[in-house]
């Protein structure tokens, strides 16, 4: 039994400097403008920026992807149908992808396929917004999981970070 408790104390000061390294790279990623070919904003932006610039292909298929999947998704699990929200949100959902399918067919009312209207929607909110959520939720865990879930409340945070005050 000791053993395991001199364990656990021997890996305390290695886990604190894990958290202390991810969250300042969660800051960084999130919070200090890098400047970069000429452009100053926060390395996700960047990291946004270049995907979308270096894989076009990529990004379009992605986008259309999700779009489609989350019109689809609440019909498979049922969830459409569960209360008005969701009812709401889908057929606002299955209107997001009459949008689509007219921007891939490049078809539809002159004034929405106007270079301002549905292209625009795409190539300067879609695909950005496409592209930054799964890449922040996935780097927001470098902040929320060592910093502001135990700050909020410390008995989220696992047993072997808490500091023992007895």
């Amino acid at each position: 039994m000791s053993e395991l408790i001199n364990q656990k104390n021997s890996t305390r000061p290695i886990i604190w400097i894990k958290s202390i390294i991810f969250t300042i790279i969660g800051f960084i990623l999130f919070f200090v403008p890098i400047k970069i070919s000429g452009y100053t904003s926060i390395p996700i932006d960047h990291m946004v920026t270049n995907i979308k610039k270096y894989f076009p292909e990529f990004t379009f298929y992605f986008t259309i992807i999700i779009i489609y999947a989350g019109a689809v998704l609440p019909f498979i699990d049922k969830s459409w149908k569960k209360n008005t929200i969701n009812i709401v949100f889908t057929g606002l959902k299955l209107i997001a992808c009459v949008f689509t399918t007219m921007f891939l067919i490049n078809r539809g009312p002159a004034i929405l396929m106007a270079d301002n209207m549905i292209p625009f929607l795409f190539t300067k909110i879609l695909y950005p917004v496409v592209l930054v959520v799964p890449i922040g939720a996935a780097l927001l865990t470098l902040i929320i999981d060592y910093v502001l879930i135990p700050a909020l409340n410390p008995e989220h945070f696992p047993q072997t970070f808490r500091l023992e005050t007895a």
